[in-house]
């Protein structure tokens, strides 16, 4: 047999060749679940952060409140009275809310469909500076501009806040860091609000 002095030869360089075999996809099994226990450890992370940022409560708000469209037309809170609201509070120099922009743009886009959830990114900057922000980065979500300090019958301490509200008119969560929009726990939460059959009652 060319190379080989023996059968035994033969059957040695086998028996390696198996055990490297073997030992090359052990080595991949073993880095494969290390993989998917890291990721499952973060998103598990990710969860908790979630959690203790978006923060559940049950607040009655008065929606008469009149912020204005990025075209300029007056629009009242109460116009919306029976559908779930999603409020977002930033501004074009908060760090922060242009971080979650990507994300609230993808959840107004999974929604943006249903006449039953209203979504409302409220800046109290000029219309100019809104307008070229959106432009710039081609963003599609509803944006209204309020009167500079007036937050209606919101309570905003930072930059980003953001709250849903119920169809019954109460505050159900509200978030005051930048979030990850289009992941599980918002959108669990909202479609609970929207799917709740005791909401419109």
């Amino acid at each position: 047999m060319i190379g080989y002095n023996s059968i035994g030869d033969v059957v040695k360089d086998i028996v390696l060749v198996g055990v490297l075999i073997s030992l090359f996809i052990g080595g991949r099994t073993l880095f494969y679940r290390f993989q998917k226990a890291r990721l499952e450890a973060i998103a598990q992370a990710e969860n908790r952060i979630m959690a203790a940022q978006l923060k559940r409560v049950d607040i009655p708000i008065d929606l008469n409140w009149t912020v204005q469209s990025i075209d300029g037309q007056q629009v009242n809170l109460s116009d919306f009275k029976g559908k779930v609201l999603f409020v977002n509070m930033w501004a074009t120099w908060c760090a922060p809310c242009r971080k979650e922009m990507p994300s609230l743009e993808r959840l107004w886009h999974r929604f943006e469909k249903r006449n039953d959830i209203a979504f409302l990114m409220v800046s109290n900057e000029s219309f100019h500076v809104v307008q070229k922000f959106l432009k710039r980065n081609s963003y599609n979500f509803p944006v209204y501009v309020a009167e500079r300090g007036n937050a209606g019958p919101f309570n905003v301490n930072a930059l980003p806040t953001t709250f849903i509200v119920s169809k019954k008119s109460r505050i159900v969560a509200q978030a005051e860091a930048s979030l990850q929009w289009d992941s599980e726990r918002p959108i669990n939460l909202l479609e609970s609000q929207l799917n709740d059959v005791h909401e419109s009652d």
